[in-house]
């Protein structure tokens, strides 16, 4: 799975703005999140189960439940692993691009957790959160 998540974030510094389809992925792989059967041709239904076991499924928008990580510094930030903090982010005035990094509270071990460049903050923040739930695995 961290090779999952690192691709991920790889992406998303990739990206050029926020992108539906990058986020039900990161839902899949970093919450929990499965692919249920369709209802409809052509659907895919992304569906969770929440701690007391009940399984969640959408509507008819088959993304409905999955945060727009790529979107939303709000939704972003849910992707952020306890204990790991906000150490650096930066807009650059010319370009435009964004860099974050994120670091463990209280560790002095240098783990850290950097997107160096990203089109958005959103989508830094949402690559620097899923490097450090991938050093927790």
């Amino acid at each position: 799975m961290t090779d999952k998540l690192l691709e991920l974030a790889e992406r998303c510094e990739k990206a050029t703005g926020p992108d539906r389809e990058l986020d039900c992925e990161i839902a899949v792989a970093a919450l929990g999140f499965f692919v249920a059967e369709p209802r409809y041709k052509g659907d895919v239904r992304y569906c969770y189960k929440d701690s007391e076991g009940v399984t969640h499924q959408p509507g008819n928008a088959g993304d409905m439940l999955a945060r727009a990580f790529t979107a939303s510094l709000d939704a972003a930030l849910t992707l952020v692993p306890e204990g790991w903090h906000i150490s650096f982010m930066s807009q650059d005035r010319y370009t435009q691009r964004s860099m974050l990094a994120l670091a463990r509270n209280g560790d002095n071990s240098g783990k850290i957790a950097p997107c160096e460049d990203a089109a958005t903050p959103a989508l830094a923040l949402t690559a620097a959160a899923l490097k450090a739930r991938s050093q927790q695995q």
